[in-house]
């Protein structure tokens, strides 16, 4: 009776093919979900700002620095870090032997360690000056446990407070979040990041825009680099990955400019990737405080 009602619905029913639909599935990597979900980090942040710049020309220095502990016996919670984080801007008044330009330089640089390397770290200086033996005892321990940190250095920060670097915002020419550590195409966080920038504007040509925008849109021309990375055992294996994970870029546009927000148009070339994934061409940003 089954065979008879397949038969008469095949014959009866409209023209179809059967075919397979193979389909390749993608998720992200393993290390990325495992640290997805709900998390408890408890944290305290310290922000120290310190604007020197004229309110009404914007020339002058301006630098801020932020320190975030998080987790440790005292605060607890899931995760156990310090964060530093230190921002610094410069800003020439214009320049009227050269037509009225002005220069802008930027630096920026981060660092993300374990408690228990800081720990470590200190225990080893406290005890520089101290019994031989018990120096040699004392740094065996202290490698030990900073080997220990080292590994486990992906799990002692959370992922969405680690450094994220590349994009139109700070080192140009560069897709979103590519410059660092990736997983499987995606951007998975650094422990340490170097950034730096130096910008120059120049008014626009003489003609009747001038009289309109001619206070806030300039022409623009930057330099920008940067690196970031995983952290390592020591400063020495930081900064030697640091150096291994170089990014570079040079270009021209137009800066709109105000006191809340800058707008740019640029077109980018990258210069050096050793890290990241280059896009040259045209970038359009919209920030507060552009690298």
């Amino acid at each position: 009776l089954l065979l008879l009602l397949l038969l008469l619905l095949l014959l009866f029913l409209p023209p179809h093919l059967p075919q397979p639909s193979p389909c390749w599935l993608f998720q992200p990597p393993f290390d990325l979900r495992q640290v997805s979900g709900h998390f408890m980090n408890n944290s305290i942040t310290h922000n120290l700002t310190c604007d020197l710049r004229d309110p009404d020309t914007m020339h002058g220095l301006k630098w801020s620095h932020l320190c975030r502990p998080s987790g440790g016996p005292v605060l607890g919670g899931s995760f156990s870090y310090l964060k530093s984080n230190l921002e610094s801007s410069y800003t020439t008044r214009p320049v009227h032997a050269l037509g009225g330009m002005r220069f802008r330089f930027t630096a920026r640089a981060g660092m993300i360690a374990p408690a228990q390397q800081l720990l470590a770290d200190v225990r080893s200086a406290l005890l520089e000056d101290a019994h031989p033996s018990e120096r040699r005892s004392s740094s065996s321990s202290s490698s030990s446990s900073s080997s220990s940190s080292s590994s486990d250095n992906a799990e002692s920060a959370c992922v969405v407070d680690k450094f994220l670097l590349g994009g139109s915002t700070d080192v140009r020419g560069f897709t979103l979040h590519s410059i660092g550590p990736r997983r499987q195409g995606y951007a998975a966080g650094a422990d340490a990041y170097v950034a730096a920038g130096a910008h120059v504007y120049a008014p626009l040509p003489r003609g009747p825009w001038q009289e309109r925008f001619g206070d806030v849109l300039r022409l623009h021309g930057f330099v920008t680099a940067g690196s970031a990375a995983s952290g390592g055992p020591t400063m020495k294996h930081t900064a030697l990955a640091l150096s291994h994970s170089l990014a570079a870029s040079c270009g021209f546009g137009l800066s709109l400019e105000f006191s809340a927000a800058t707008i740019e148009l640029n077109y980018v070339v990258p210069l050096v990737a050793r890290s990241g994934i280059a896009s040259p061409g045209f970038t359009f940003a919209v920030g507060a405080d552009l690298l």
